[in-house]
């Protein structure tokens, strides 16, 4: 694996709202040799979104799951040492799923895809413009 992906990214590209996203990263992800992480995380933030209102689309997760992985997208699962080292995390920073992503990038040791300067703050390398 190569780069996980944040949550808004991969939701911007499953929506088609590829002209939000900086050029190289479209190319990054529409390269089929580069293996490109989506974690557990993100689908429970994508759930929570839709819950809430926040994301007004209506979603097959097991359909979503397959589409991800025939795009080539790999599914990373949250482990107890991601969520640990989330959880004693000591920021400012109040969201779980930020935090939970930014473990997966660095645990795994790669960047993660994403316009949010927060994920630097927690210690993850970014990809984005």
């Amino acid at each position: 694996m190569e780069a996980i992906i944040a949550t808004d990214p991969l939701v911007r590209w499953g929506l088609n709202e590829t002209r939000s996203l900086p050029i190289n990263v479209v190319a990054m992800i529409a390269d089929a040799s580069i293996e490109i992480g989506v974690t557990s995380a993100s689908f429970f933030e994508i759930a929570a979104a839709i819950r809430t209102g926040n994301l007004d689309i209506d979603l097959d997760f097991k359909e979503y799951e397959r589409d991800l992985r025939a795009q080539g997208f790999v599914l990373v699962p949250t482990t107890p040492r991601e969520a640990s080292w989330a959880g004693r995390l000591e920021t400012s920073i109040k969201q779980p799923f930020l935090k939970l992503l930014a473990a997966a990038a660095v645990i795994n040791d790669v960047p993660i895809i994403s316009g949010d300067t927060r994920f630097t703050e927690l210690g993850a390398q970014r990809i984005w413009s």
